[in-house]
């Protein structure tokens, strides 16, 4: 059986993909057909390219449509051109696209370190590339916080020796997605654009956004009616619905409530840790490392079902597959889990080994590169789209655009449901001043 195995030299990094040649030829048949689809104001977007912005787009304009055309255009001339997005399902929809925290090597926490830069040296190869780049554009830029922007302009000013912002390069943020003219949408661009009426940073829902629910109970019977039976759905049901947190936090606590309550084999597989370096493993016990959760990591005791669904943290390149790809246990055995992705079966081996880069020591964890995914992020869930969505909002947003991505995820206020804080009094705080001052 052939395993998909790491490959740490692989020629497919990220330095490699940028410089790989387009054919110019190509990428010029391609403008020169979609050029003309473009309606009035894409066709402005798309003239004023050459300067520092952000592009707003409703749902249904073709954001995506005129960001790839862009891409094209400006490749077609031989110039280097960046394509981030603020999760791997996002970036999957952008030629050459990567996550933002790739692309410009952002720490997974938010960090409020008014003096900190991303670690790419000046005379390294990615560095080279920053100072060659002429445009970067950023899909949906506002699920990112405004620490790890402000980095990466004090990062682009070192690195090319110009104080202009984002060092010279002309930066295009694309933000705000959701569909139509009716009221659902035009609510939802009022959350996104931070105008929606509001008591002291706090917004009323009501039934032109969706329904309530009263608790966790109910908000996971609403979007798995049948959830005794969920070993026997198919990858197609279970993937256009899904629940959205917040915090990871949450979100792990609702998928290990769906595990309990649905039938079917079960397997607990236990990772292995181990520090790099001998000094730590005198000043920290084992169980110190099996109790840490990093963010992106796998947990130490991964629980599993036959059925369940589970998102893969990690990109396989043999694979082809990106972080935050959703897929369906087919089968569980000692040291291979196999996965469904539509129609392809896919196995997974536990030989891939990962190291946390934000904690002051370092560990390596041995274990599967997924995790139980009925409830996901909201970070995780941006890009995609979902026929059920119901959103836990019993812990905070953190902003404004972080509430909107989570209200689109769907284009149906009747399959939109969420839950909240009942001390909040039907209100929910998702308006960081300080986040709309910055960006707008």
């Amino acid at each position: 059986m052939n395993l998909p195995v790491r490959n740490e030299n692989a020629s497919d990094t990220f330095e490699f993909s940028i410089l790989r040649s387009y054919d110019n030829n190509r990428l010029q048949e391609f403008v020169e057909i979609n050029l003309p689809k473009l309606v009035n104001d894409q066709k402005y977007a798309y003239r004023n390219r050459n300067e520092s912005s952000r592009k707003n787009a409703p749902g249904g304009t073709g954001k995506s449509f005129l960001i790839n055309l862009l891409l094209a255009q400006i490749r077609s001339s031989s110039k280097i051109v960046l394509a981030a997005a603020s999760s791997g399902i996002a970036a999957t929809l952008l030629s050459g696209g990567r996550t933002a925290h790739s692309t410009f090597k952002l720490p997974l926490n938010v960090l409020f370190d008014t003096e900190y830069v991303c670690p790419i040296r000046k005379n390294g190869p990615l560095g080279k590339i920053f100072q060659e780049t002429s445009f970067v554009l950023w899909d949906d830029c506002t699920m990112s916080h405004r620490s790890h922007i402000e980095a990466i302009d004090r990062t682009l000013k070192d690195l090319r020796c110009n104080n202009k912002f984002m060092g010279g390069i002309a930066f295009i943020f694309a933000v705000y997605l959701c569909g139509g003219d009716d009221i659902f949408p035009a609510q939802l661009l009022k959350i996104g654009n931070g105008t929606l009426e509001n008591e002291n940073g706090y917004i009323s829902v009501n039934h032109t956004i969706g329904r309530v629910v009263n608790n966790v109970e109910e908000l996971i019977y609403t979007v798995h009616p049948d959830i005794f039976n969920l070993s026997n759905k198919s990858y197609q049901w279970l993937c256009e619905r899904a629940i959205i947190s917040p915090r990871n936090v949450t979100a792990v606590e609702i998928n290990d409530i769906i595990l309990l309550k649905f039938d079917g084999h079960s397997r607990e597989y236990l990772s292995i840790d181990t520090v790099t370096s001998t000094d730590d493993g005198i000043h920290y016990p084992q169980e110190f490392f099996n109790s840490l959760s990093p963010s992106g990591f796998p947990p130490h005791k991964l629980k599993l079902k036959i059925g369940a669904l589970i998102t893969l943290l990690r990109y396989l390149q043999p694979l082809n597959l990106c972080n935050g790809t959703r897929l369906q246990i087919k089968s569980l055995r000692n040291n291979i889990i196999e996965a469904g992705h539509l129609k392809e079966k896919l196995h997974f081996s536990k030989n891939y080994s990962m190291i946390p880069s934000d904690l002051p020591f370092s560990f390596k964890r041995l274990q599967f590169p997924v995790k139980v995914s009925f409830a996901i992020t909201i970070n995780k869930a941006q890009g995609q789209t979902f026929k059920y969505v119901v959103v836990d909002l019993r812990t905070e947003c953190f902003s404004h655009g972080q509430l909107y991505v989570a209200f689109s995820r769907t284009g149906d206020p009747n399959h939109l449901d969420f839950n909240f804080n009942r001390k909040y009094n039907k209100k929910h705080h998702n308006i960081l001043r300080s986040f709309i001052k910055f960006l707008f």
